[in-house]
């Protein structure tokens, strides 16, 4: 992975990113302090890593601004999410922080359809149960896959690296054209070893007729126990 530089913007920056042209990560003056300023730069670096060394980031097209609970598309759900999962899983002295907690326990979903694009951001779209769309609803699938199981639907406790070289390795075909992942559903396809959407993943209004995956399963994986927590995370949680 070619090295990413940290650079604190104390001009003119309102929301911290990541520059894959530059390979650096810029954060905001007012994003550098505590625990909120911790996560915000393992969220950041999370893109790094996603994009130099996970192959290069297929998701992106995310509306501005942005939100943890809230719908975006499943190319946006997809790339903030990993961040969302990258924050909260690589930083443990982030101990029960607001973040870290918000990924465990899925406090993102039932999320948003939508809100108000200016403050006080005011959901304005009613309740969201399509968890594909939902950023932190997709992390919250990812960090069930690492943590230490520890509630009835998440019976998996696999290292870090499966999630790296599930994302890594993730691919899918439509038609003759194999692609890498982009969304959260292909994204599930792939931990599970099957096209299983039953009634969800229907944004698409397509599915793949073949996936391809090369992560070693491991930590009590079987597919019906990711089944259980991608159903549960994006769609099932009340």
């Amino acid at each position: 992975m070619s090295r990413s530089f940290i650079d604190i913007n104390i001009a003119s920056c309102s929301t911290s990113y990541y520059s894959p042209s530059e390979d650096e990560i810029t954060i905001c003056a007012g994003s550098v302090w505590g625990d909120f300023g911790i996560f915000i730069a393992a969220h950041e670096y999370g893109h790094a890593f996603h994009k130099e060394a996970l192959w290069g980031d297929a998701g992106g097209g995310c509306p501005s601004p942005h939100f943890l609970d809230t719908e975006s598309n499943l190319q946006c759900a997809f790339s903030e999410g990993f961040g969302d999962y990258f924050g909260a899983a690589v930083r443990p002295d982030l101990g029960s922080y607001l973040y870290r907690a918000y990924m465990e326990n899925d406090n993102g979903f039932p999320g948003c359809v939508q809100r108000q694009s200016s403050s006080p951001y005011t959901c304005i779209g009613g309740t969201s149960h399509e968890g594909s769309l939902i950023e932190s609803a997709y992390a919250a699938f990812l960090y069930d896959l690492t943590d230490t199981p520890g509630e009835a639907r998440d019976s998996i406790a696999a290292p870090g690296a499966y999630v790296r070289d599930l994302v890594r390795s993730c691919q899918v075909r439509y038609a003759a054209l194999w692609r890498r992942a982009n969304g959260p559903d292909e994204i599930a396809y792939c931990a599970e070893n099957s096209i299983n959407p039953g009634t969800f993943f229907t944004r698409r209004g397509f599915f793949p007729s073949l996936y391809s995956e090369s992560a070693a399963e491991s930590g009590g994986w079987t597919g019906s126990r990711v089944h259980t927590n991608w159903t549960w995370n994006m769609y099932e949680k009340p």
